[in-house]
């Protein structure tokens, strides 16, 4: 599953690409997440049958885990990933 090859992608950071990710474990065997995504992914589907699932830690100080994880539309995980950075950044001036 795409899903979790880039989960995991991202996790390890051997790209560089995401910093952000630096030291984020994926605590799940990969049957875990399997046995997670499928349903939660099939359900989000019936309810959104345009729109891309993403998978979304609910709070990203946590790592990929069981109670941290649901299945969100990829746009609204992109809206709230640019809210996390505004906030981020506000904090730092």
């Amino acid at each position: 599953m795409r899903m979790l090859r880039d989960a995991k992608r991202r996790c390890l950071n051997k790209d560089l690409k995401h910093p952000t990710y630096s030291n984020i474990p994926f605590l799940l065997s990969d049957q875990e997440f399997l046995d997670f995504a499928i349903p939660a992914i099939t359900d989000f589907l019936k309810n959104n049958p345009l729109a891309q699932p993403s998978i979304d830690r609910i709070d990203n100080r946590l790592p990929y885990q069981f109670g941290n994880l649901q299945i969100i539309s990829w746009k609204d995980h992109k809206i709230k990933s640019a809210q996390e950075r505004l906030v981020k950044l506000l904090r730092q001036n």
